[in-house]
């Protein structure tokens, strides 16, 4: 759950950055003027190109815009291109295209937008999940389990820390099969608070599967 909400708010501060460059980006197109150019030569960037664009403002000057945009294939020789330039500063110009005005913004909110969806569906399953296993506490058949023992979960490697947890062994009445149940993570050595070798079990008689360790007697975590 506490992975699920960093990266859901994660998600959101991406997608108010995306708003944020969005809004001032069309402020800042607010002071252009868009004027078509035409391509007058072009200039091989690796294995790419990229065009000089010749362009006359509505004033009637003439300027040169040498754009850094590479494309393959090449913009071809007269073609017209759009152009924005900037009202107050003469060498601020670049090629008017959808992408120049939304793209960065757009990759910004739908990143964001697919870690809240994410985050979403991870804090559902984990409802569905605690519900689940609420449900087995107060309606599931109970047998006592014997602690088999208490265990950091070093399952990742790459964590600064690990989580605790307690394996019970238990019996349903009527199969004599040994079964072996592991409790939910503990943040916190459980160790002490274990005041007897067993803890109660929780099972679902139509499905012994579904099973769970009733730890309500410990403290929760910090």
């Amino acid at each position: 759950m506490r992975g699920s909400t960093v990266v859901g708010f994660f998600g959101l501060v991406l997608m108010v950055a995306g708003l944020v460059i969005a809004v001032f980006g069309s402020r800042a197109l607010a002071t252009t003027e868009q004027v078509e150019g035409r391509v007058v030569s072009l200039r091989a960037v690796d294995e790419l190109y990229a065009p000089d664009i010749a362009y006359v403002t509505r004033a009637g000057e003439s300027r040169l815009l040498q754009s850094g945009t590479t494309t393959q294939p090449p913009y071809a020789i007269g073609v017209e291109v759009p152009i924005v330039y900037d009202l107050a500063d003469a060498e601020w110009a670049e090629i008017d295209t959808w992408g120049a005005r939304w793209l960065l913004p757009l990759i910004f909110i739908g990143a964001g937008g697919q870690l809240v969806f994410c985050a979403l569906v991870w804090i559902l399953i984990a409802r569905r999940h605690e519900r689940a296993i609420e449900a087995l506490l107060r309606h599931g058949a109970r047998v006592d389990g014997t602690v088999l023992s208490v265990e950091q979960d070093r399952s990742d490697d790459e964590a600064e820390s690990h989580p605790w947890v307690i394996l019970c062994q238990f019996v349903v009445p009527g199969d004599p099969r040994l079964r072996i149940v592991k409790s939910q993570r503990f943040w916190y050595d459980p160790r002490p608070h274990l005041t007897s070798p067993t803890l109660p079990i929780c099972y679902d008689p139509r499905d012994p599967q579904r099973v769970v360790i009733d730890t309500r007697a410990l403290p929760p975590d910090p």
